[in-house]
């Protein structure tokens, strides 16, 4: 997910830099820059997020969870789990219904159809769920292999 997120950053740096050398040097705008750069940074934010998700960085409040046993730790990821795999399924559900509700709208100046910029959040909404559902697994079962429960 990092080199995806990288790749993202690249071009959107790239396409609004050079947006902003030919707006204001060359006096000659692009016009489609505007409408790429904002789609980027939207598929960035949502990639970002179950990226840092993934890696076990995402920003969360520890000032309780750390004074827990490690029982209890356990416990409460597994049920934080759950409320975020529930969370993401009505995210997955009306996240499609909202995508598609702009099949028929397309941008501007590229006319890309605007349901596939909006797909990122059911996308970004399943991997998500996937990744938390492997995560809870490795914490009840102690890894991924079961041959190797610790």
């Amino acid at each position: 997910m990092d080199v995806l997120n990288n790749v993202f950053l690249a071009a959107m740096v790239t396409i609004v830099g050079a947006q902003v050398f030919f707006r204001y040097v060359l006096n000659s705008p692009i016009g489609w820059s505007e409408e790429v750069g904002r789609a980027t940074l939207v598929w960035i934010t949502f990639f970002g997020s179950f990226a840092a998700f993934s890696d076990d960085k995402h920003m969360r409040i520890s000032l309780l969870y750390n004074k827990f046993s490690e029982s209890r730790k356990r416990l409460v990821r597994i049920y934080g789990n759950i409320a975020v795999m529930v969370l993401n399924i009505f995210v997955v559900v009306y996240g499609f219904k909202f995508a598609f509700s702009f099949t028929s709208f397309r941008s501007a100046y590229l006319e890309i159809p605007m349901s596939l910029i909006y797909s990122i959040l059911p996308v970004s909404a399943i991997l998500w769920t996937v990744s938390i559902a492997i995560n809870t697994y490795v914490i009840l079962y102690g890894s991924w292999n079961r041959k190797e429960k610790v």
